[in-house]
């Protein structure tokens, strides 16, 4: 090769290094990651309410239509409350907003839950991170871009189900809300300690008081952040304003002891429900072993979430290297700060083992999740898939915040000797080590053998729901049962059946029992004497003519 063919190639690898910078990630990351939010704002376009969303909204609904005034909604909420704390369950903050389910205003409302969630979703971790990471930790921009995107990937799209996280008005309520509640609280604790102003404290009060009545992994998860803050800010400051949050601990105690002393929670719970310390231990003791069993199970289920979780924390170590030290700030006991933020995940295991679930319930979450029929034995508690969804959420974030504190221990003690072998020996070992390790994960990930592919991501099931047409007959069929709903001369209404599998979407169907759950809080909702459903033919027979626009052979 000639001179001019080295400058050549010279140049054509200067042009590559400028063109594959973190800018250049940073946008394709950027737009890679809304592309693949599309599918699923499209599959929520046809959502709509069912089940627990029409008896939880029923008497809501009928004030809106008799008075079209928000303070009488408002009103019946909290009645609706109150009945349900005595007679089914007390978390009473989840049930007032259950109570204001979107179809309780408008038929269609329901289709904006998932834009909405999602919106939310990537707002507040958007922003937590941009302050932690930027305003804090001073990383260049690009660099938390691509961390903020890969954190919201694996979060979206690698869920236990996703039904529970974008799709479903309850599961939303109870579980998504609560757990971006937690992750806002990171920021407000940061300011509340750091300025001490009344502001943050007011909001921290505010988060507590609603997460009282919310799941108890949340609150539990919450009281043990607010204690830990302040525990550790004295411990760095000892100032004596770091015990404001003694406040809000009483605040979220008091609504978390109203929300378990529920009379409701005996009536669901059974005989067998009630307060034991013997079972309290135990139960601490089965969550570690269960905490980490579902860290090795993630590790198998979910390998294109471990690489895409790898590739983060690699970017976090990339920034704390590539960053001058500007903080006096060590970053004190990094083993015990490890070992707090594993027990928080392994408190998240806590409440439905209290309560009797099934050693099994994850796995049996995730099957239900995917369209699998499961069978539950009478003498254990079944759990929503929000708990495990909650829990996949909080390992996460709990490694994420983890590392960054490990990094910023390790650059504050070694941070010169790390930055002095990086010309020489760095770049060569991460090549050897990480390349290999990646390519085989992933290629393992992808193979039809170990079906363990993105065939169960929320991006593939919501595209495979469009794309098989799936998503347009079950808008046609829910649009023909509204309107046999609707019919104010349908006193005991008649609907033809709807598919059971509905992809990602939360579809409780109509029975041919008029007593069964779904038919009577649809009949509640709609105002009806009672509601059956029957086979597509015979409905087309004896009642097509009357519908003749959403007739079909």
């Amino acid at each position: 090769m000639g001179i001019c063919g080295m400058n050549t190639l010279l140049n054509k690898t200067v042009k590559l290094k400028k063109l594959f910078n973190t800018t250049t990630l940073a946008i394709a990351a950027s737009v890679f990651f809304l592309v693949s939010l599309i599918p699923i704002v499209m599959a929520g376009m046809v959502n709509r309410a069912s089940g627990d969303d029409l008896g939880y909204g029923g008497y809501t609904h009928r004030a809106w239509l008799e008075t079209g005034s928000l303070f009488a909604v408002m009103k019946v909420a909290n009645e609706q409350v109150l009945s349900s704390y005595t007679s089914w369950q007390g978390t009473w903050s989840s049930i007032f907003l259950f109570t204001l389910q979107p179809e309780v205003f408008n038929d269609k409302a329901y289709v904006g839950v998932t834009a909405v969630t999602l919106l939310l979703w990537m707002a507040v971790t958007s922003f937590v991170l941009y302050f932690i990471l930027v305003k804090k930790l001073r990383f260049p921009i690009n660099n938390y871009v691509l961390i903020n995107v890969l954190f919201l990937v694996v979060n979206i799209h690698f869920v236990e189900s996703y039904r529970s996280s974008l799709f479903w008005f309850n599961g939303i309520i109870h579980y998504q809300l609560p757990y971006l509640l937690c992750v806002w609280m990171l920021y407000l604790l940061i300011q509340a300690q750091e300025k001490h102003q009344m502001r943050y404290l007011l909001g921290i009060c505010m988060v507590a008081m609603y997460m009282g009545g919310s799941n108890y992994q949340a609150a539990l998860l919450l009281l043990f952040m607010m204690v830990t803050a302040m525990l550790f800010f004295f411990f760095l400051t000892r100032e004596k304003k770091s015990f404001w949050l003694v406040l809000p601990v009483a605040l979220e105690v008091i609504g978390l002891v109203v929300s378990m002393k529920a009379p409701g929670n005996q009536v669901r719970g059974g005989e067998e429900f009630g307060h034991s310390l013997s079972r309290m231990g135990e139960t601490v003791l089965m969550s570690f072993y269960l905490a980490v069993r579902d860290i090795g199970a993630y590790l198998l289920e979910k390998p294109i979430m471990i690489v895409l979780l790898v590739i983060m924390l690699s970017i976090v170590f990339y920034s704390f290297l590539k960053m001058n030290p500007e903080s006096d700030f060590r970053y004190p006991l990094p083993g015990l700060f490890v070992a707090i933020s594993f027990c928080s995940f392994v408190m998240m295991q806590t409440p439905q083992l209290y309560a009797g679930a099934s050693l099994n319930a994850r796995s049996h979450a995730v099957m239900m999740a995917r369209g699998l029929e499961v069978v539950y034995d009478n003498a254990v508690v079944g759990t929503s898939g929000g708990v495990w969804n909650f829990n996949l959420q909080v390992f996460t974030l709990m490694v994420l915040i983890s590392w960054i504190y490990v990094n910023g221990w390790l650059f504050a003690k070694y941070g010169e000797r790390i930055r002095s072998i990086r010309k020489t020996t760095w770049n060569k070992y991460v090549v050897i080590i990480c390349l290999p390790f990646l390519i085989t994960t992933v290629l393992v990930a992808t193979s039809t053998k170990y079906g363990l592919g993105l065939t169960h991501t929320t991006f593939w099931i919501s595209y495979d729901y469009l794309r098989s047409g799936r998503a347009k007959e079950y808008k046609w069929q829910m649009d023909l049962q509204t309107a046999i709903l609707r019919d104010e001369n349908q006193r005991n209404a008649v609907v033809p059946f709807t598919n059971d599998w509905q992809g990602p979407l939360m579809n409780m169907t109509i029975t041919e029992d008029p007593t069964a759950f779904t038919n009577s809080v649809t009949s509640l909702f709609y105002g009806k004497d009672s509601v059956v459903a029957i086979d597509r033919d015979e409905w087309n027979e004896l009642y097509g003519h009357m519908w003749p626009e959403y007739r079909k052979e």
